[in-house]
């Protein structure tokens, strides 16, 4: 049984700042989470849950 072995690389996550979602969610607002996640070049499942934390970005700037 000679089949070649698919190796899957680990791909590195990106951490994004609080004020930084905050600006893609501005952005999704104007133009769409589609349109956003193209633009950014954040997968557009990412971009949909940071607009649905909006109010926890927004908590977390504002008791700092």
């Amino acid at each position: 049984n000679n089949k070649p072995v698919k190796v899957r690389r680990r791909v590195q996550r990106t951490s994004y700042k609080v004020s930084e979602k905050l600006t893609v969610i501005q952005e999704a607002k104007q133009i769409g989470v589609l349109a956003a996640s193209r633009y950014f070049g954040i997968d557009q499942s990412i971009v949909s849950q940071w607009k649905n934390s909006e109010e926890k970005f927004n908590n977390v700037i504002s008791s700092n």
